[in-house]
């Protein structure tokens, strides 16, 4: 499976692949954040903007019965397939201890948001087209238009 390249404030990410293990145990989690957010979504009409298209309320209810814990993981979990392309080469933005590894992520709430965004996003979007359901992830608004 390749490496995604994905751009987030000017600077440039490579998202790896998940473990096939750990991979699998993230879609299932993954996948239960996210069945009541896309159950509010109205796929009939591409048309319509993100926010018409996603329920705001249905994402916050979701997101608001995660713990800390659960955050957690995810965070580091995804953050674990993330490196920052610089001139010598990518580096990790997180450290196995835990410790981020790069400038100013630990200041930057959004940036470390969109980077375990962009990881999941590319989790669910693999598997959905493993399993045959390719058309329905690309009917799903692409995660670069969520700024």
């Amino acid at each position: 499976m390749d490496d995604t390249l994905v751009t987030v404030k000017g600077r440039t990410f490579r998202i790896r692949p998940f473990s096939a293990k750990q991979g699998a145990f993230m879609v299932v989690k993954v996948s239960g954040l996210l069945s009541p957010i896309l159950a509010g979504m109205k796929l009939n009409n591409l048309d319509e903007s993100i926010g018409e298209m996603i329920s705001f309320s249905k994402i916050t209810e979701a997101l608001t019965g995660l713990t800390e814990e659960e955050f957690n993981y995810f965070h580091d979990k995804s953050l674990s397939v993330v490196d920052e392309k610089f001139s010598s080469g990518f580096t990790p933005v997180l450290q196995a201890n835990g410790i981020y590894a790069v400038n100013d992520l630990e200041d930057d709430m959004i940036l470390v948001l969109a980077l375990m965004g962009h990881a999941l996003w590319r989790l669910i979007s693999v598997f959905m087209k493993g399993i045959g359901a390719g058309d329905a992830i690309t009917s799903l608004p692409n995660l670069s238009q969520l700024k």
